[in-house]
């Protein structure tokens, strides 16, 4: 719960809890039971929009966690996220889709570009490339 940032609701009731709070309730809880590290064994997440009902701020501090667990613990997390800005920031691999096809895949700087954008949404972004982070504009 700590590092989840979850002792404020120790005492509450769950269906007290906002959408965001449960999202962030349901993903400590998942993550409790991949918690225990074990020598050789790759825990693996699978993640379909976590992101979902998270404010900004949440948004971010759960793909810091993420980071700090892939990092640390060595979790192989796959997500789908729909915020490009957020995968070009914290995804190692991506997998570009647009209509149930594959558009591309790799390293952010040779998935996120200009043409596979386009291809993908029809949009045409200004790319910033910062550090490893590659960010878009639209």
């Amino acid at each position: 719960m700590s590092f989840f940032d979850l002792n404020a609701f120790k005492d509450r009731d769950y269906v007290t809890l906002s959408g965001g709070e449960k999202q962030r309730v349901h993903f400590a809880r998942v993550a409790a039971q991949l918690w225990q590290q074990e020598d050789g064994v790759t825990k693996y997440l699978l993640l379909d929009e976590p992101l979902t009902f998270l404010d900004v701020y949440y948004q971010f501090d759960f793909m810091d966690k993420l980071r700090e667990l892939v990092d640390d613990r060595k979790w192989v997390v796959v997500g789908v996220v729909h915020d490009l800005n957020l995968a070009g920031k914290y995804a190692d691999q991506i997998s570009l889709m647009y209509g149930g096809r594959l558009i591309a895949q790799g390293e952010r700087r040779e998935v996120l570009t200009t043409e596979n954008i386009k291809k993908a949404y029809g949009l045409t972004p200004d790319i910033i490339h910062e550090g490893d982070t590659v960010r878009l504009h639209f």
